[in-house]
């Protein structure tokens, strides 16, 4: 009879180490609840029950070791562009705005718009319900400053020229007041991560947060 020989494979743990976490970890104190929530290689750290993040950022996750990186990219939600557009040639021209929620697309009503020239002429206008406003200007070479704003979102401002019509698309960024500063990393050891909870050391405490299934 011929031996039979048996192999064991040994999978390295390393490969088996999770290098991702996915979802809502909260605490469980009575108040001052808080969340991680955590979405392919970011994180959002809010308080419970508010979906709106006090921090955000990148996270990096090594065999025990979870590092949170915060960062702010709000204001790269804010932008505008710029199409220049024929019109017929005459003494003015026509700037047509139109502003937009980054998130939603929805437009904005009553945004306001403020264009300041260099001799510190302004001329105010706002939008409507279709999130359009339209001015007629007189056409020149002098540079305005637009300033656009509307409660509760990041501003935009940029400069244009008034020497031909412009069709001009801006998009605001809600302003989240985020209250970790850019560039504060948290580190923590994990003790343990499982489909339920995930515990963190830190210092000299331990720190449970349990999977929020919703």
């Amino acid at each position: 009879m011929k031996p039979i020989l048996t192999f064991l494979l040994i999978i390295p743990l390393s490969i088996l180490a999770q290098t991702k976490l996915d979802g809502e970890f909260c605490t469980k104190f009575s108040e001052y609840r808080w969340c991680l929530n955590f979405v392919n290689d970011s994180f959002y750290y809010h308080w419970w029950g508010d979906n709106y993040p006090i921090g955000k950022g990148i996270y990096t996750l090594n065999k025990k070791k979870l590092n949170l990186y915060f960062v702010d990219n709000d204001t790269l939600k804010t932008s505008f562009k710029i199409n220049e557009v024929n019109c017929i040639p005459n003494d003015s021209i026509t700037l047509t705005f139109k502003v937009t929620d980054s998130e939603s697309n929805e437009p904005f009503v009553f945004a306001g718009i403020r264009l300041t020239n260099s001799k510190k002429d302004t001329i105010r206008i706002s939008t409507y319900f279709d999130g359009l406003a339209i001015l007629k200007i007189k056409k020149s070479n002098t540079e305005y400053l637009v300033r656009v704003t509307c409660i509760g979102w990041h501003s935009c401002s940029f400069k244009i020229w008034p020497d031909n019509c412009k069709n001009i698309k801006i998009t605001l960024g809600l302003d989240r007041n985020l209250t970790i500063e850019k560039k504060t990393i948290w580190k923590f050891k994990i003790i343990k991560n499982d489909s339920n909870k995930l515990v963190l050391h830190e210092g000299k405490y331990d720190l449970t947060l349990f999977k929020n299934d919703k």
